[in-house]
């Protein structure tokens, strides 16, 4: 889970919930900043951004336009795309962003923030994505690596490392797609 909020409390707060919960989680206070860094981690499930990201340093009529373009950069980029986007904040951004993205956007988050009411909504953000052939294979040779890591015992002064590096590239060749 990735988390865009301006908000330093509320930033926090989020990544410590969804930390507690199991995720792993990145931040980032800055919406272009987190949007270049999103686009270097394509295994992102969730991505959260506030509602009225950078409002502070706009004028009212303005505030919705930080997060208008860091959602419509994260939709129409092709490393991106497939992310699920929820959003934090208040009732008049559900609303606009509602009108604007529709079922684009996988949820919302409202403020206060209570961990119990929106943690359900996050992980059914997570299970609405799938996996991409290079990503069940990345998977896939992380499992064998694994076990092969279980079936070694360490305290043996005869090691074979042939067990765990063995298996790696035959895997990865197999699941290497053609």
């Amino acid at each position: 889970v990735f988390v865009i909020d301006d908000q330093d409390a509320s930033r926090a707060r989020l990544a410590q919930d969804l930390r507690e919960a199991g995720y792993i989680v990145t931040d980032d206070r800055d919406g272009h900043r987190g949007v270049t860094r999103l686009k270097g981690a394509p295994a992102t499930d969730v991505v959260v951004v506030r509602a009225d990201l950078d409002a502070g340093n706009t004028i009212p009529m303005q505030r919705w336009q930080g997060t208008l373009a860091v959602i419509d950069e994260i939709l129409a980029d092709v490393r991106t795309k497939n992310m699920r986007v929820m959003v934090v904040g208040g009732a008049a951004g559900k609303e606009m962003l509602t009108a604007k993205y529709g079922d684009k956007l996988a949820g919302f988050i409202e403020e206060p923030l209570v961990a119990t009411a929106y943690l359900p909504n996050v992980q059914a953000a997570v299970e609405k994505g799938d996996l991409n052939a290079e990503r069940a294979a990345a998977l896939a040779v992380a499992a064998d690596a694994s076990d092969a890591l279980a079936t070694t015992n360490p305290c043996c002064t005869a090691w074979d490392f042939k067990v765990v590096i063995d298996p790696l590239p035959r895997r990865a060749r197999r699941a290497a797609p053609r």
